[in-house]
C-alpha cells in the first residue's frame, strides 16, 4: 500500500522547493488589491479533520489534502494561512496548478500573505504536511495540530469563523496522530498482505440442495492498514457468486462486513466439493489483495433440467485476462499492435498512445468505444492497477479473448521511465 515518504530538507530548502512543488508556480499577489470583504463562500468537500493513526517517527513526513470549493456567487479571496506548530506546514494548490507560499507556524512568522481569487465553483486543495522528526528523535506520543486558511468567505456554519490572527474569516482543519518509535510502530502495523484482518477467510456451506435457494455468509473484518483506503470493487470468480461490502472507505481500525451470496441452482457445478473466491479490490492497490473463499457441494434434488443456465459449466475452462509487467508493456509500445484502454476515474493524464478512455465501472455501457473484433489484443490500465483488474475481467465476461492488465498501472509505468 502506498505510504507517503518525504526526504527531510532544511527549512531554507523547503521554502525554495515551494516555488515548483506540484507543477505550479508560487505566486504572491498584493491581497489589498483583491480583498473583497464577505465575498465568496468556502466549503470543505472532505472531512475537516484527519487522523493519521500511528506514525513512524523515522518514516518521513506524512501529508493530507483537504478538498475545498468556492460555493458562493462571488470570487473567494484566499488571503493567507498558518499552522499551530513548526512541525506542520500547509499550502494551497489550485485546480490550475498554481501553488501558494508555504504557510507555517504563526508565532514563528509562518503566516504568509497571498491573495488568490478562486472563482465561483472553483475547487482547490489545502495540503498539510507533518514532520514527526521536527521536535527531535524522542518526540513521541499523540499529536493534535491545526491549519488555518484565511479568506474573504461569508460566515458559513462549520466552515468559517473569525481568524485568531486577523479580522477576516478563517477555515480550520485539524490533524491528529500518534508518533511512535520505529520498533513500536513496526510491532503495531499489519504485516504486508494482512491489512484486512478477517475473522475467518473461508466458509464451508456443506451440502446444499439445489432447491434450497441462494445462501449467504458474512465475513467480518477489521482494516489495519495505516493509510485510508477505498474499496473499488469486490469481484467474484463466478457468476453464481455475488458479493457486497458494508462500506467503500476505511480508515485504520474501522470494521466491516463482506457478504457473499451463492446460488446453487444457477448452472452446473463440478462434482463433489468445490470453491469460489471473492477478492477485495482497493485504491491504492495492496501488494496482496484480500480474498475470501466459500466451499459447497450440490445435491441435485431438482435435476439438471432445473438449472437457470442450461449450458455446461467448467470453471477451469473460463477465459481469463493476463497480467503484464511495465517492462513488458514498454516493449509492446515500441511496436504497438494492440488497443490501449485507460479506465481510471477520475480521468487522468493518459499514457501516450492510448486509444480510448472508459470508466472502469462503465465498460458495458460504452461498447462502441471498444474494438469490433473481440479477438484484438487489448491492454487495460488505470492509475495503480486496481480498477484495471475489474475492467479486464469485465471485458473477458463480454467475450473479448485477448485482454492484458498492466500491473501497477500508469504509476508503475511512469516510474520505469
Amino acid at each position: 500500500m502506498k505510504k507517503l515518504l518525504f526526504i527531510s530538507l532544511s527549512a531554507f530548502a523547503i521554502f525554495a522547493f515551494a516555488a515548483c512543488n506540484n507543477g505550479g508556480e508560487a505566486v504572491n499577489i498584493d491581497s489589498s488589491q483583491l480583498s473583497v470583504a464577505g465575498s465568496g463562500r468556502i466549503s470543505v468537500l472532505t472531512n475537516m479533520s484527519i487522523d493519521w493513526g500511528d506514525i513512524d517517527i523515522t518514516g518521513g513526513k506524512v501529508e493530507y489534502s483537504f478538498k475545498m470549493k468556492n460555493v458562493g456567487d462571488d470570487d473567494l479571496i484566499i488571503k493567507s494561512g498558518s499552522t499551530t506548530c513548526m512541525c506542520t506546514s500547509a499550502q494551497v494548490i489550485t485546480s490550475g496548478g498554481v501553488n501558494s507560499p508555504l504557510f507555517g507556524m504563526a508565532a514563528h512568522g509562518g503566516t504568509a500573505s497571498w491573495g488568490y481569487a478562486a472563482k465561483p465553483g472553483e475547487e482547490f486543495e489545502l495540503k498539510v504536511v507533518f514532520d514527526p522528526m521536527a521536535h527531535g528523535p524522542d518526540a513521541v506520543g499523540p499529536i493534535t495540530r491545526s491549519a488555518f486558511l484565511v479568506t474573504s468567505s461569508k460566515p458559513n456554519g462549520d466552515f468559517t469563523e473569525k481568524s485568531p490572527y486577523t479580522e477576516d474569516m478563517s477555515t480550520e482543519v485539524k490533524l491528529r496522530g500518534n508518533v511512535l518509535y520505529k520498533a513500536d510502530f513496526e510491532a503495531k502495523v499489519a504485516p504486508m498482505g494482512e491489512e484486512f484482518k478477517f475473522d475467518e477467510s473461508e466458509h464451508d456451506f456443506g451440502v446444499l440442495k439445489q432447491s434450497s435457494g441462494a445462501v449467504s455468509y458474512d465475513f467480518n473484518f477489521e482494516y489495519l492498514g495505516n493509510d485510508p483506503i477505498v474499496v473499488s470493487s469486490v469481484p467474484t470468480s463466478c457468476a453464481c457468486t455475488i458479493a457486497k461490502i458494508s462500506a467503500n472507505e476505511f480508515n485504520k481500525g474501522d470494521k466491516g462486513t463482506l457478504t457473499v451470496e451463492f446460488d446453487p441452482n444457477l448452472h452446473e457445478e463440478p462434482n463433489g466439493k468445490f470453491f469460489k473466491t471473492v477478492t477485495v479490490m482497493t485504491d491504492p492497490a495492496l501488494v496482496k489483495q484480500p480474498e475470501v473463499k466459500i466451499w459447497a457441494e450440490i445435491d441435485l434434488d431438482l435435476g439438471a433440467d432445473a438449472f437457470k443456465l442450461k449450458e455446461p459449466h467448467d470453471d477451469s475452462q473460463v477465459s481469463v485476462y493476463k497480467n503484464i509487467s511495465p517492462d513488458t508493456f514498454k516493449g509492446m509500445l515500441a511496436k504497438k499492435d494492440f488497443f490501449l484502454l485507460d479506465v481510471h476515474i477520475p480521468e487522468q493524464e493518459h499514457i501516450a498512445g492510448t486509444d480510448s478512455f472508459i470508466a472502469y465501472n462503465e465498460i458495458d455501457k460504452n461498447l462502441s468505444e471498444l474494438p469490433v473484433d473481440k479477438n484484438m489484443p487489448i491492454v487495460v490500465y488505470c492509475r495503480s492497477g486496481s480498477m484495471s483488474k475489474e475492467a479486464s475481467q469485465k471485458l473477458i465476461d463480454l467475450g473479448y479473448t485477448n485482454v492484458s492488465n498492466l500491473e501497477g498501472g500508469r504509476d508503475a509505468f511512469i516510474n520505469l521511465q
